[in-house]
C-alpha cells in the first residue's frame, strides 16, 4: 500500500513540476504585452489531431521500452521530452478548445484527453528505475 501511495505522489509530483516547467519556458520565449500573430493564436486540435499525437507518444513509448541499453535509452531521450512536450501543449489546448464545443464532442475531447495523460503517465512510469527488491 505505502508504495502505491509513493508511486501516486512521484507520478503527481511529475505532472506538477512538467506543467509548471512548461508554463515557465512558455512564459520566457512570449514577452508581456507581446500579441500574438493569427499564425501564432493557438487553435483547438481536431480529433484527427489528437490521434495523431496520441500513436505518435504511443511509438516513441514502444520505443523507449524496446531500447535494450543505456545508450539507446539516452540517444532516444531528446525524441521522448519534444513528444511530452507537445502532449501537453495539445492537452492545454484540448482544455481551451472544449470550452466552447458542443456536448457530445466535449465529451469525447475530454476522453482523448484523459488517454493522452495517461500515456504520458505511463512513458515517466517506465522511465523511473526498477525498485529495489
Amino acid at each position: 500500500m505505502k508504495f502505491t501511495h509513493s508511486i501516486a505522489a512521484i507520478v503527481g509530483a511529475a505532472l506538477v513540476t512538467l506543467s509548471a516547467f512548461a508554463q515557465d519556458n512558455h512564459q520566457a520565449h512570449h514577452p508581456a504585452g507581446a500579441s500574438p500573430t493569427a499564425a501564432e493564436t493557438p487553435r483547438a486540435p481536431t480529433t484527427e489531431g489528437m490521434d495523431a499525437q496520441l500513436k505518435s507518444m504511443q511509438a516513441m513509448h514502444e520505443r523507449m521500452v524496446a531500447a535494450k541499453t543505456p545508450a539507446q535509452r539516452k540517444a532516444l531521450m531528446a525524441e521522448h521530452m519534444q513528444a511530452m512536450r507537445a502532449g501537453m501543449a495539445m492537452m492545454g489546448a484540448m482544455k481551451d478548445g472544449a470550452e466552447s464545443a458542443p456536448t457530445a464532442e466535449r465529451q469525447q475531447m475530454l476522453e482523448m484527453r484523459m488517454d493522452m495523460c495517461q500515456s504520458m503517465m505511463q512513458m515517466m512510469m517506465d522511465r523511473m528505475p526498477e525498485p529495489a527488491k
